[in-house]
């Protein structure tokens, strides 16, 4: 269901792909991220085949316009986890407000995992 912005002109209709796509980039960018995790077994399948979009690990939520995101990630060993997922979700806010002027109502982070090194 694509979000919804309109104006004296017109609609503009978003897609959940879009807003998957401006989410990821962000998260990616973040200090800290090693990884988007699966958010369902359907991704690690897909995954497993090396089909790994760059929506992996992001859920977008739009209800009423309004707009909530889930976000399923690896993190590195040694980080401080609380301030580097509070980076994240400004970040994530920041630029989907930037890009698509859409204001998001929740941003949940769900570690699935840490990496050290010696998982590399």
């Amino acid at each position: 269901m694509p979000f919804i912005i309109k104006n004296e002109i017109g609609s503009i209709f978003i897609e959940d792909t879009v807003i998957q796509e401006i989410v990821g980039m962000a998260v990616i960018e973040s200090y800290g991220v090693v990884d988007k995790a699966s958010k369902d077994s359907f991704e690690e399948i897909f995954s497993y085949f090396g089909f790994d979009p760059s929506y992996k690990g992001i859920k977008i939520t739009i209800n009423n316009n309004n707009v909530d995101v889930d976000i399923y990630l690896i993190l590195e060993y040694g980080i401080k986890i609380p301030a580097v997922c509070q980076n994240i979700i400004e970040r994530v806010k920041y630029n989907l407000k930037f890009y698509t002027d859409i204001s998001i109502d929740d941003v949940n982070i769900f570690v699935q995992g840490i990496r050290t090194e010696m998982d590399l």
